[in-house]
């Protein structure tokens, strides 16, 4: 394995575009993978963007498996034949993007260095709605990370 590439630490992660846009709306960077072994930070604007598109996607999926276990009852996981043990599931997903959304955060600058949470208000009233718009959700946020990660700097 290679040493890491030169200019892999030399990135300025302070939120705004650093380089030109090479089209409209196109971060600069994304230039694939070398062989150099990886570095957990980013290098270039598009992986800054890119990491905090994915930040927001782990913090939206936090949210919501937590806001799900609030306002559901185990009543309500009865009725649709779910148990404890599917709620015990939620919170058990909800851990894992806590440490996600931790990683991404501390990826673009740790605390103060990403942008804050948002506030969310969800499209559902009922658990059913709820568990199908988390298969949505969550779905939508590995394709767009899938389309991305090829494309990091490093």
């Amino acid at each position: 394995m290679l040493p890491p590439n030169p200019t892999a630490l030399r990135y300025n992660p302070n939120g705004t575009l650093n380089d030109p846009e090479p089209i409209p709306f196109q971060p600069a960077g994304g230039l694939g993978t070398n062989g150099t072994e990886p570095v957990y930070r980013v290098q270039s604007d598009f992986d800054y963007q890119s990491i905090l598109l994915g930040l927001y996607q782990e913090w939206i999926e936090l949210d919501l498996f937590h806001n799900i276990l609030a306002r559901f009852n185990e009543t309500d996981f009865a009725e649709l034949n779910l148990t404890k043990s599917d709620m015990y599931l939620i919170q058990f997903m909800a851990d894992q993007e806590t440490g996600h959304s931790t990683l991404l955060a501390n990826m673009l600058g740790g605390p103060g260095g990403a942008t804050p949470m948002c506030t969310y208000n969800y499209p559902f009233e009922t658990l059913h709605e709820a568990l199908d718009f988390s298969q949505i959700l969550t779905r939508w946020g590995e394709s767009g990370v899938l389309g991305f990660q090829a494309h990091l700097d490093s």
